[in-house]
């Protein structure tokens, strides 16, 4: 993005998708009319314009004009919730998903020569899940409960979806310790020996 001041926005109005206003003005800086003439000049191109000032800097008739699409603050607000209510729908889905794999990657781990490797793959992959979750979490303020949680259920779901092929094809192979070798290789794991090589306890 770049800031650009307002007696300049004629001259860059052809050449963005987006604009985001926020000043402190007392009254709308951009009418219907205005932003009809920008709009001319755009070879029909859309134009998104955020507003994000209180009062507002642009005149709500501006959604009126072709092409353009107006967002302020009450619709980001909107967005966010309808967002939200998203995300706990999807919450069952995600617990079902990550139920089920986990379920099926803990019958492999007892079953099958590449057992090893699947729990390595799995620990190392639930290991980066969770840097990199923490990671995001540190933007999100602690008081956003329901965004937190969401993210980690998206998470979790996300490393059930990723882990779901890779730990298919292990379990299913005509040859384990071949696909376990190259699965260790591929992802840089570290893992015991095969059930067939360990000692008897």
């Amino acid at each position: 993005g770049q800031a650009v001041p307002f007696d300049r926005v004629g001259e860059i109005i052809a050449k963005v998708d987006i604009i985001l206003t926020s000043s402190s003005a007392p009254h709308h800086v951009l009418d219907a009319e205005r932003v009809a003439r920008f709009q001319s000049r755009r070879d029909g191109r859309s134009l998104l314009i955020i507003d994000m000032a209180v009062p507002r800097d642009v005149d709500p008739e501006v959604n009126q004009v072709p092409g353009v699409h107006l967002l302020n603050i009450d619709d980001l607000r909107t967005i966010t919730q309808t967002n939200r209510e998203e995300r706990k729908a999807w919450v069952p889905a995600a617990e079902r998903i990550v139920d089920d794999e986990l379920r099926a990657t803990r019958l492999a781990l007892d079953a099958r020569e590449s057992a090893p490797t699947v729990e390595a793959l799995v620990d190392h992959v639930e290991q980066l899940r969770d840097s990199v979750l923490e990671r995001q979490l540190s933007r999100v303020p602690p008081d956003e409960v329901a965004t937190r949680d969401a993210m980690r259920e998206l998470a979790d779901a996300l490393t059930a979806r990723f882990l779901h092929g890779p730990v298919r094809a292990l379990r299913e192979s005509p040859d384990p310790t071949l696909d376990a070798a190259v699965m260790t290789d591929a992802f840089g794991l570290s893992t015991p020996a095969p059930l067939t090589e360990r000692e008897p306890s």
